[in-house]
């Protein structure tokens, strides 16, 4: 009987032994299925908002297409960590992006109106409005323009990616006096110097004008002469 005294003291700490690396088991075990679980509703995605689903991105309101993405998509493809293949638009308001020769950006200005003219409708001409000018280009020599276009009620919204084209008045003058092109000249030694030929008596003389915008083939004249003056149309023999 004095021998089983001694042994049970000590079986009996080898058994709470046991009992709590089991707990720690137990509690390691629990730890690691919240995590599970966790990941588990991660990867039931919800959608931030509610529009139309796209296959593929938007850059500038281009939409790259999903020939990129068939690869990725099919059985075995590989979609990296953070890449981005699916894109909602929540059509909560219409902007148009246009690309702009930078020879032209002169001629633009936050704030102008103008018409936005869709491939899809070319016969819709839409309200819009220049609201933002990129200060750096996105291509040389290319600078991104962002319109707001005003879509008239119970008028269906273009869809993303269509192609749009902005027509603007960048000048304009009632008033303007305007010359055919090919009745202004330039002096050989200094061709920002412009000048036209009014008819004489013995010879036609020359007289030095200022030019401003130039459409098609009309020039405005700024200084120089008055309205209803007389001008040759071609240079005229020596």
């Amino acid at each position: 009987m004095s021998t089983l005294r001694k042994i049970m003291p000590l079986e009996l700490k080898k058994k709470r032994l046991e009992m709590d690396k089991l707990n720690e088991e137990k509690a390691k075990l629990l730890r690691i299925k919240k995590e599970l679980e966790f990941d588990m509703r991660q990867l039931k995605p919800v959608a931030p908002a509610a529009g139309i689903l796209y296959w593929g991105t938007f850059k500038k309101g281009k939409w790259s297409g999903t020939t990129i993405l068939e690869p990725k998509l099919r059985k075995s493809g590989i979609i990296k960590s953070h890449e981005e293949f699916l894109t909602i638009l929540p059509h909560k308001r219409t902007q148009v992006r246009i690309s702009l020769s930078e020879k032209y950006l002169h001629e633009v200005h936050v704030g102008m109106k103008g018409k936005v003219l869709c491939s899809a409708k070319p016969k819709d001409k839409l309200e819009a409005c220049l609201t933002k000018i990129g200060e750096i280009p996105i291509n040389p020599g290319i600078y991104d323009l962002t319109v707001e276009v005003a879509i008239p009620e119970g008028e269906k919204l273009p869809l993303p990616g269509t192609a749009c084209t902005l027509k603007v008045v960048a000048y304009e003058n009632p008033d303007a006096l305007t010359l055919p092109s090919s009745a202004v000249f330039s002096e050989d030694a200094d061709p920002d110097s412009k000048f036209v030929y009014l008819p004489g008596k013995d010879k036609p003389r020359k007289k030095t004008v200022e030019v401003g915008k130039r459409s098609g083939e009309r020039v405005e004249i700024l200084k120089g002469i008055r309205p209803g003056v007389k001008v040759l149309t071609e240079k005229p023999e020596s």
